[in-house]
């Protein structure tokens, strides 16, 4: 009775250990090098790479505000909140700004005119 609980005990482990996806187990499937629905590098033309280095640049000055933000006391607590937030605001108006251009860049391509507030006023 034992050996038979035992097998099935090996049995039920072994089977929980084979449906647990791939990423639970610490394992990336070959296809997934990078983060899945990422496109690699090598798919990606120059202003693609261009803007995917830029922001990881803005991710990193953020980053840095953060952790000066976290460890200052008093006044300079405030003073880096207020620098954080800028630099929060200048990155949301260049991922925009990039965004935007990406889109104008893919309206003639996709047979789509740019809409009227996409245009630039004049």
């Amino acid at each position: 009775m034992r050996s038979s609980l035992g097998i099935l005990g090996g049995v039920a482990l072994l089977a929980a250990f084979l449906l647990v996806p791939a990423h639970v187990q610490g394992q990336q499937p070959a296809a997934q090098a990078e983060r899945p629905g990422m496109m690699n590098q090598s798919m990606m033309n120059p202003d693609m790479m261009k803007m995917m280095s830029d922001m990881k640049a803005r991710d990193a000055k953020l980053e840095a505000l953060v952790q000066k933000m976290n460890a200052a006391k008093g006044a300079a607590k405030t003073e880096a909140i207020a620098e954080l937030l800028t630099a929060l605001v200048e990155d949301r108006q260049a991922t925009r700004s990039s965004m935007m251009g990406m889109m104008n860049m893919m309206g003639p391509m996709s047979g789509h005119a740019p809409a009227d507030h996409d245009k630039p006023k004049q």
